[in-house]
């Protein structure tokens, strides 16, 4: 998709949304906001010598927004309004193998703002149970693991083996 364009700053301009939607999870308004080391890093490994061209990428609006929607189409992004691709029922029905134990925590990923809904990206997983469910999960993996376990009992020293076992006394 990057060779597609024929303009060093084009190109370098796509390479920059890729990176941030991967990173962020959503496109910038202004695809340019992103930190200059990563334009600077960007260019090099395009092989395009001046980073600043980049700056010419921007001057026709409507160019950042279909690049943003040929990014979409092409890496099979959806837009929030998608119900069917972003429902909880249908991500956890994607995830469910994976998700054993834990939760996707729709709630922690927007906000309302002046009457709109902002999107921070990404999605958050938590522990069913929250922190009560953490250390469940780290108990049964330890039992699991032939990890003996003892309430109560006072450890006074850890000893480490010479095959890097670690008991307490």
């Amino acid at each position: 998709m990057i060779a597609q364009s024929r303009a060093d700053s084009h190109r370098l301009g796509v390479a920059v949304q890729i990176r941030t939607v991967r990173y962020k999870g959503l496109f910038l308004e202004d695809p340019l906001a992103v930190p200059w080391p990563v334009v600077d890093y960007l260019a090099e490994q395009l092989g395009i010598g001046d980073a600043s061209q980049v700056k010419k990428y921007a001057e026709r609006p409507k160019t950042t927004y279909e690049h943003a929607w040929m990014i979409r189409d092409a890496y099979g992004y959806h837009t929030f309004d998608d119900t069917n691709s972003w429902s909880e029922r249908q991500l956890t029905r994607r995830f469910r193998t994976f998700l054993h134990g834990w939760r996707l925590m729709f709630e922690r990923q927007a906000y309302e703002s002046g009457g709109t809904w902002k999107f921070f990206g990404g999605l958050a997983l938590g522990t069913v149970g929250g922190g009560k469910g953490l250390i469940a999960q780290h108990t049964a993996a330890a039992v699991a693991s032939g990890v003996e376990i003892r309430y109560g009992a006072n450890v006074t020293a850890l000893h480490r083996s010479h095959a890097d076992a670690v008991t307490a006394r």
